[in-house]
């Protein structure tokens, strides 16, 4: 079974290979109505692709960068490349993607978010904070979004001395407000109490 999937793929991604290499976004040489259709669909590149990442992450790469190449105005594959070069640590490469993403469709949620863990890990917290503003904007009842803008604006507090610890504790409220007992909001609103009181 798992020889014929690979098989399959393998065919795929060669026909995908040389009707990229021409330039084509259609594959003309086959007139299989279905094979056509499922390589016409940029979602077949960031299914297939997301399949790969736990098998092989190159060849979920290789499957990417063919998908964009035939589709070089989908969110979905520029995302899941930034996806692809987060796990392995080429932030930058990873923001570039993300961007890339966002800029074809600016509503993307999921791009959003992923990028912004990505400026949280490379500790770029007021970028991650504009990030997460708009994502709770879009999505407010999204304990998640609140919960993670207000760690970056506790930990841009920490680290740089800029933020709003009131703030902070407003999204972390609304985190635990939207879903009791979310992580630990309960726990990082009484240490910023505390941290507001001493100063």
């Amino acid at each position: 079974m798992k020889k014929t999937i690979i098989a399959i793929i393998l065919v795929i991604m060669m026909s995908a290979m040389v009707s990229a290499e021409k330039g084509v976004a259609t594959l003309q040489m086959s007139t299989d109505q279905p094979f056509q259709q499922t390589v016409n669909d940029p979602g077949f590149f960031a299914s297939l692709g997301n399949y790969l990442m736990g098998i092989d992450d190159n060849d979920a790469l290789k499957v990417y960068e063919i998908g964009l190449s035939i589709h070089p105005r989908s969110s979905d594959i520029m995302n899941n490349l930034g996806v692809y070069y987060t796990t392995k640590e080429d932030y930058d490469k990873a923001i570039e993607y993300y961007q890339m993403a966002l800029a074809e469709n600016p509503d993307y949620t999921i791009a959003m978010s992923n990028l912004a863990i990505v400026y949280h890990k490379t500790e770029q917290y007021d970028e991650a904070i504009e990030q997460l503003r708009e994502l709770v904007n879009a999505e407010p009842n999204n304990p998640s979004y609140n919960y993670d803008l207000a760690i970056n604006i506790a930990t841009n507090i920490r680290y740089n001395y800029v933020g709003d610890i009131d703030e902070s504790i407003a999204y972390f409220e609304a985190a635990e407000n939207l879903e009791s007992d979310y992580v630990r909001a309960t726990e990082n609103i009484e240490v910023l109490h505390a941290v507001k009181a001493l100063s």
